[in-house]
C-alpha cells in the first residue's frame, strides 16, 4: 500500500484514508478573522516553550522570540479547551517548503494525542494546498471536499474556524479561502483543544499563536450550495463504447475516465494499450428498460416527515434483466411486503445507474425547499446486498448515492453512505417531485423510505405511519434517465490497440452485445504484450503472493479489502494467457468470522491444492484449503490465535502479518507476526484434509519488536529464508534468517544498510515489504524502501542480494512504496513493479506520479529506468502489487504476472483489483 494523498500521521507519511464527498460550497465571509486574541507571542528567553503547552513539547523550542519547530513528527496542544465554536491561527514566520505538513488543530478531544478525535487543517507547501481532515476512533481519517489551493508566503497568518454546526473555514491573512462541512464527524458539535502539528518541517518558524471561543453567533461565514451539476465526487465516467483503436508505439495500459459526477452519466471505459489485439466487430447495444405503473397520488409531507411504503411506487422500471419485485420473504416487513432486487447474481452497479439500473419512482409533495435527509428501511443477507442509490426527479445526486449499511439478516434503518456522510437531497423548491430509488447491489430488500429535514431525527422500529396521498397520480417533474443507449465501435485489425470495458463480477458493465466477428475472448495475446485487466473488487499487498498459475495453466487469485470480512476469489476460464476481463470469472467467496483479513497468501502445492492462508484483525491464523478441480474451499483450519491484532474499523491495508511457502519435501512453511511482536515459524504436512505439524513453533527473531514477515524457499537447496521488519532498540532494519533443508536455523543477519521505512499510523509499517525472490541459482533477492532521506521524502528503493554468506544492499535511483520483486526466467531479468514517485531519478515523466503503476528491470548489473504500466484519470494505482512467484509450482516462469489495485476518491475500502502481465 502506498500514499494516495500522502498524509503524514503519527511520525510517518501515511496514505490511506476515506474521502468524504460533500456538495461543493461557495463560502461567503461575514465577519473579521481572527476574532480571538494571541495566546502566545513566544517573546521570552530561548529554550523550553513553557507550561501552557502539552504534547511533544521537547520537539519545539523558543528561538529569538519565535517558536522553532524540531525535526520529525511534532505536535502541540494549548492546555485550555474551548467551546463548540472556536478558531485557531498562527503566523508563518518561515515556511519549510519541504515540510510534509504544517497543520492547525481544532476540537481535539485530547491535549496529548489524536486518537480520541480531532480536526486537522493541513497545509502542504509542496502541493500548495490546504486539506480539511478529521480523525475519530472507528471512523479513521476522513478528508472533506477537494483540497483548497493556496500558496502561503513567509509572514502570512494561517487560520481556521470550526463551528457547532460542523462548518470548518480556512483563512489566509484574515480572508476566507474556503469552507468544508464536517458534520458527519462524530465530534462536530463538541468543543475541544486547539494546537499545531508539523511533520518534517524543521526549518519552520512560527509566531503569534492564537485562538479561542468565537463570540455570540458562532459561525461567521455562510456556505451557499453550488449548482446541482457541480463536481463533488470524482467518479469514473466515459462514453458507452467498446472500441478497438489503432495501435500506438506505447506499451502502457491506460484507464481513461473523467473525475466528475454530474446530473447525467455514461458507462465507464477502461483503456488498455497492448501491442497486439484480436479482431472485433461493430455492434449496437440497447439496454433493456421495462416500465410498469403503480397506483395512487403523491405522498404528502406532514409535520416535517414523508414516509413511503416501498411497494407503493408509481413506476417500476426493469433494466438489464434486473427488477424490483414484491416479496414477503423477510419477516417483519410493513405493509404488503418488501421490494427485492432480483435475480441475485452478486452484481454491483456503482455508476451510470440512472441508465442501467432497475428503478422505483415515487411521486412526492414537499412542503419546503432545502436539504432533506434520506432514510431507508433495508434488509441484506450479506455485504453483497447492502447498498442502493437515491435521487430526485430522475437525476443522480452525489450526496444520496451509495446508501449503505453493515448489519445483516434483519430490518434496519440507515441514512449512511459509503462516503461517510448522511444521505441527503437538496430540494430547490417545494411542490411536486419524483423520488427515485435505484439498485446498487442485487439481492437487497427495501421496506420503507423516509424523508425529513430534521438532522437529528432517527426512526426506530417500523417507523411512523405512511404519509397520506393525494388523488390520482400527478404529473411528475422527473427527467427520466434514457432507457436506451447505443455504441458502435469501429472494426479493427490484429495490430490495433484494444479499448475494453472493464467487466467484473462486482462491478456493472453494460449488457453484452451481438458480435458479427470472432469473439475477442478467443484471442491470446503473446506473452510479450503488456496486459492490464480489471477483475473486480479486491486489493493486493506486496508480501503475500495472491496469484497462482496452477498446473492446468489457469490463474487462481485470492483477495480481500480493508474494512471487509469477505475473501474473494477469481480464476481464468481457460488455459493460457488471458486478454480481457471476460477471460476471468469470480469464484467462491469466504466470510471470515474472526475479524477481517489482514493478509491473504496463496501457497500452491504443485498439484490440485492451494492453501489460502489468512491472518485476521483479531489475531487468528487460518488455512482455507482450495481445490482447483472442484473450485471449492474446505472448512478453515485454525493454526493459531495469537497473531497480531488491528482495529477492524481502521485503515490497515498494507499491514502484512503472514507469509507462507511450500518446499520440495511437501512441507508447508508458515511464518506470522505474533501479538507480542515476535516472528513465529512452523511447518506442516497436509493430507486427508488435515494439517499436521512437522515442527514446533520457532520464534525466528531474537530481539523482539518485529513485524512484516516474509518467507521464500530456495529452488536450489530447499532452504527457507525469513525476512522481517525489526524495530528493536530503535534500529529500523530488515533482518533475515535462513533455515537449512535439514531444519537448522542460522544466525540473524542484517539485509539493510539504510534506515528502513517505518510507521505506526494507519496500521503497522504500511508501504514497507520486504519482497523476496530466490532464483534458480540460489541467489536470494530482497527489496525494501528507505525512511526519509536527504531529499526530505521516503520510499527510495533498495535492492539487496545474498551470495550465500552475507547481504549486499544497493540504493537505486528510483522511489516507490511497497514495490514488489519478480523474476523473468526467460530473459534472466529481475523486475520491480511499483507506483511512481516525484523523487525518481531514473524515470519516465509518467512515473513521477504516485498515481501511476510503473516497472523497472535489471539485466546483468544495471537497472533500467522506470516506465509506465498503467495510469487512469480519476483513479489512483497508488497501491501494493502482489506478484506470482514460488519455488514449487512456479508455472510459466518466463511470464511476469501480478496483481495491482486502483482506488477512487482516496477510498482504500473500495479497491478494484487488476491482473497485470509485464513483458
Amino acid at each position: 500500500m502506498s500514499s494516495l494523498l500522502t498524509i503524514a500521521v503519527s511520525g510517518a507519511m501515511i496514505t490511506q484514508w476515506v474521502y468524504a464527498a460533500a456538495p461543493q460550497v461557495v463560502p461567503q465571509q461575514t465577519s473579521a478573522f481572527p476574532s480571538t486574541p494571541v495566546l502566545d507571542n513566544f517573546n521570552r528567553a530561548n529554550g523550553a516553550i513553557g507550561n501552557n503547552w502539552s504534547g511533544n513539547t521537547s520537539g519545539f523550542s523558543i528561538n529569538a522570540n519565535q517558536l522553532d519547530v524540531g525535526a520529525g513528527d511534532v505536535r502541540l496542544w494549548w492546555n485550555t479547551a474551548f467551546g463548540a465554536d472556536q478558531e485557531v491561527f498562527v503566523k508563518l514566520t518561515n515556511i519549510d517548503t519541504a515540510a510534509s505538513e504544517i497543520d492547525l488543530l481544532l476540537k481535539s478531544q485530547s491535549a496529548t494525542g489524536y486518537n480520541n478525535g480531532l480536526i486537522e487543517v493541513w497545509y502542504e507547501p509542496s502541493q500548495q494546498t490546504v486539506k480539511v481532515v478529521t480523525y475519530a476512533s472507528g471512523q479513521g481519517w476522513v478528508e472533506y471536499g477537494a483540497p483548497i489551493s493556496v500558496n502561503f508566503a513567509n509572514g502570512d497568518v494561517f487560520g481556521a474556524r470550526a463551528t457547532a454546526n460542523g462548518q470548518v473555514e480556512v483563512y489566509r491573512n484574515g480572508s476566507l479561502l474556503g469552507a468544508r462541512d464536517v458534520s458527519a464527524w462524530p465530534h462536530a458539535t463538541k468543543g475541544g483543544y486547539i494546537g499545531l502539528w508539523i511533520i518534517n518541517g524543521s526549518a519552520t518558524l512560527l509566531d503569534d499563536f492564537g485562538g479561542g471561543n468565537l463570540g455570540a453567533g458562532g459561525a461567521t461565514a455562510t456556505a451557499t450550495a453550488a449548482p446541482a451539476t457541480a463536481t463533488t465526487v470524482p467518479t469514473q465516467t466515459s462514453v458507452p463504447t467498446q472500441t478497438n483503436v489503432p495501435a500506438t508505439s506505447t506499451t502502457a495500459a491506460t484507464v481513461t475516465s473523467t473525475a466528475t459526477r454530474t446530473a447525467t452519466a455514461v458507462p465507464p471505459t477502461a483503456t488498455h494499450t497492448n501491442t497486439s489485439v484480436p479482431p472485433t466487430a461493430t455492434h449496437t447495444h440497447t439496454p433493456s428498460a421495462t416500465p410498469s405503473a403503480g397506483g395512487g397520488g403523491a405522498f404528502i409531507e406532514q409535520n416535517g416527515l414523508l414516509v413511503i411504503e416501498a411497494e407503493n411506487f408509481s413506476e417500476k422500471i426493469d433494466r438489464n434483466s434486473k427488477s424490483w419485485n414484491l416479496r414477503t420473504t423477510r419477516t417483519g416487513f410493513v405493509g404488503a411486503g418488501q421490494m427485492t432486487v432480483e435475480p441475485d447474481t452478486n452484481l454491483i452497479i456503482n455508476t451510470v445507474y440512472a441508465t442501467y439500473s432497475p428503478e422505483l419512482r415515487y411521486p412526492i409533495q414537499l412542503a419546503e425547499s432545502g436539504v432533506y435527509y434520506v432514510w431507508v428501511r433495508v434488509w441484506g443477507d450479506n455485504n453483497a446486498q447492502d447498498s442502493l442509490h437515491a435521487g430526485l426527479n430522475g437525476q443522480t445526486i452525489a450526496s444520496a448515492d451509495r446508501i449503505a449499511f453493515g448489519n445483516y439478516r434483519r430490518w434496519l434503518w440507515t441514512r449512511s453512505t459509503l462516503d461517510n456522510a448522511s444521505a441527503t437531497i437538496n430540494v430547490a423548491s417545494p411542490g411536486l417531485h419524483t423520488l427515485n430509488i435505484w439498485m446498487r447491489e442485487d439481492g437487497l430488500s427495501i421496506d420503507r423510505i423516509l424523508l425529513t429535514k430534521n438532522a437529528n431525527y432517527v426512526p426506530s422500529g417500523a417507523g411512523p405511519a405512511e404519509s397520506p396521498r393525494s388523488g390520482p397520480t400527478p404529473t411528475s417533474t422527473a427527467t427520466t434517465a434514457p432507457n436506451t443507449a447505443t455504441s458502435a465501435p469501429p472494426t479493427a485489425t490484429r495490430t490495433a490497440t484494444a479499448t475494453q470495458t472493464p467487466t467484473r463480477t462486482a462491478t456493472f458493465v453494460p449488457p453484452t452485445a451481438t458480435h458479427t466477428a470472432t469473439p475477442v475472448n478467443t484471442f491470446e495475446p503473446p506473452a510479450s504484450s503488456l496486459v492490464v485487466i480489471p477483475l473486480g473488487a479486491g486489493g493486493s499487498d506486496v508480501v503475500p503472493h495472491q496469484i497462482v498459475r496452477a498446473s492446468d495453466d489457469r490463474l487462481y487469485i485470492f483477495t480481500s479489502q480493508n474494512g471487509s470480512n469477505v475473501i474473494r476469489s477469481y480464476r481464468s476460464l481457460a488455459a493460457g494467457l488471458p486478454s480481457i476481463t471476460s477471460d476471468f470469472t469470480a469464484g467462491p467467496t469466504l466470510t471470515e468470522t474472526a475479524g477481517n483479513p489482514l493478509s491473504v497468501e496463496a501457497v500452491y502445492d504443485g498439484g490440485s491444492i492451494i492453501h489460502v492462508l489468512v491472518n485476521t484483525t483479531s489475531g487468528a491464523i487460518k488455512d482455507y484449503v482450495y481445490n482447483i478441480n472442484t473450485h471449492t474451499f474446505s472448512a478453515p483450519l485454525t493454526l493459531a490465535t495469537d497473531g497480531g491484532v488491528m482495529n477492524p474499523n481502521d485503515l490497515y491495508v498494507g499491514t502484512s502479518g503472514l507469509s507462507g511457502a511450500m518446499d520440495a519435501n511437501g512441507l508447508l512453511h508458515i511464518t506470522y507476526w505474533r501479538s507480542d511482536n515476535r516472528i513465529t515459524h512452523r511447518a506442516y504436512t497436509y493430507a486427508g484434509g488435515a494439517l499436521t505439524p512437522a515442527t514446533n513453533f520457532t520464534v525466528v527473531d531474537t530481539a523482539g519488536a518485529a513485524n512484516h514477515p516474509a518467507v521464500a524457499v530456495s529452488p536450489a537447496d530447499n532452504s527457507l529464508l525469513v525476512a522481517w521488519m525489526s524495530e528493536a532498540g530503535g534500529n529500523y532494519q530488515i533482518l533475515t534468517r535462513i533455515r537449512s533443508n535439514s531444519g537448522v536455523w542460522g544466525s540473524v543477519q542484517i539485509a539493510s544498510t539504510a534506515t528502513a521505512w517505518h510507521s505506526t499510523a494507519f496500521g503497522l509499517n504500511v508501504d514497507q515489504g520486504p519482497s523476496l525472490v530466490i532464483t534458480a541459482d540460489g541467489t536470494r533477492h530482497l527489496l525494501y524502501i528507505e525512511h526519509f532521506d536527504g531529499t526530505g521524502d521516503y520510499g527510495r528503493i533498495h535492492y539487496a542480494t545474498h551470495n550465500g554468506v552475507s547481504w549486499t544492499d544497493t540504493a537505486l535511483a528510483n522511489y516507490s512504496h511497497d514495490p514488489a520483486l519478480a523474476v523473468n526466467t526467460a530473459t534472466g531479468e529481475m523486475v520491480i513493479l511499483g507506483h511512481g514517485h516525484p523523487k525518481n531519478g531514473q524515470s519516465s515523466s509518467a512515473c513521477l506520479s504516485m498515481d501511476n503503476m510503473c516497472v523497472m528491470k535489471r539485466s546483468g548489473s544495471g537497472w533500467s529506468g522506470m516506465t509506465l504500466v498503467t495510469s487512469a484519470a480519476g483513479l489512483s494505482f497508488d497501491g501494493s502489487p502482489s506478484v506470482k512467484w514460488s519455488a514449487v509450482g512456479f508455472n510459466r516462469p518466463g511470464t511476469v504476472e501480478a496483481l495491482i489495485f486502483s482506488i477512487a476518491n482516496g477510498d482504500y475500502r473500495q479497491p478494484t483489483l487488476y491482473y497485470v502481465r509485464v513483458p
